[in-house]
């Protein structure tokens, strides 16, 4: 718990400092996750995302993650995503709405195997690399890597945690140089959030974080409040910490 609190301090004045000049979004999914065998499983959900600060809706997201389980510390995962929202482009196409396709392909990594750190916080790596489509923009590639600490304390039903992401973009610019086009990559975004796990019960537990998306283009900075509610689907299943 004194790790939970020490991240809070350190971490709530950088979050506020952006706060008059932010705005404010919500990420709320519902989620569910099933065995196919013992080592491979299938997370699936629907996420909605609003826009709080102007009170307006941003975008509908369904997702599909199967992940396959090397051992205790090594898991391979994929995912796929499709987002669908408001068309602006509506003039050229006669549509109401567009889309966008998103595919990765990553690893995690985590340090249930180092009992003395585990006996404090557990650390996870997750790295991917990411493609996806739009219809009426340039398609992205990102190789995205993110750092997770879960404080580990005596409750049962609260899993704290803290994460930092970085964002990096292969093809953020795009020009042509004597007789080609090239591409130049950037960092172009961190994430930083902070939030709590609660566990409801064996198979359903709810997530609640704050993240803060501290972009390094023209693009304001600003918060996303995630709520998400997962079940499982798989019974009498050991929970993963």
């Amino acid at each position: 718990m004194k790790i939970y609190v020490t991240l809070l301090v350190l971490v709530f004045p950088y979050f506020v400092s952006f706060s008059q000049s932010s705005q404010l979004y919500n990420r709320t999914a519902i989620e569910g996750e099933i065995d196919c065998k013992k080592k491979l499983s299938v997370l699936f959900g629907l996420q909605s995302r609003w826009n709080l600060s102007a009170t307006s809706f941003d975008k509908l997201l369904f997702k599909l993650e199967p992940s396959y389980t090397i051992n205790k510390s090594i898991e391979i995962n994929a995912a796929y995503r499709n987002s669908v929202w408001q068309n602006s482009n509506f003039m050229l196409d006669g549509k109401k709405t567009t889309f966008a396709n998103r595919f990765s392909l990553g690893f995690r990594l985590n340090s249930s195997k180092f009992k003395k750190m585990d006996t404090y916080f557990r650390l996870v790596y997750l790295s991917r690399i990411q493609f996806e489509e739009f219809k009426f923009k340039r398609d992205q590639w990102y190789w995205r890597n993110r750092i997770t600490v879960k404080a580990k304390i005596k409750s049962n039903q609260i899993k704290p945690y803290f994460s930092v992401e970085s964002l990096y973009r292969k093809n953020q610019f795009y020009y042509l140089m004597d007789t080609e086009f090239v591409t130049e990559g950037m960092v172009n975004e961190i994430r930083y959030t902070l939030g709590t796990e609660f566990i409801i019960n064996k198979r359903n537990t709810m997530d609640v974080g704050l993240m803060l998306r501290d972009y390094r283009t023209i693009k304001a900075t600003n918060f996303v409040l995630n709520i998400t509610y997962r079940h499982d689907f798989t019974p009498n299943k050991k929970r993963k910490n």
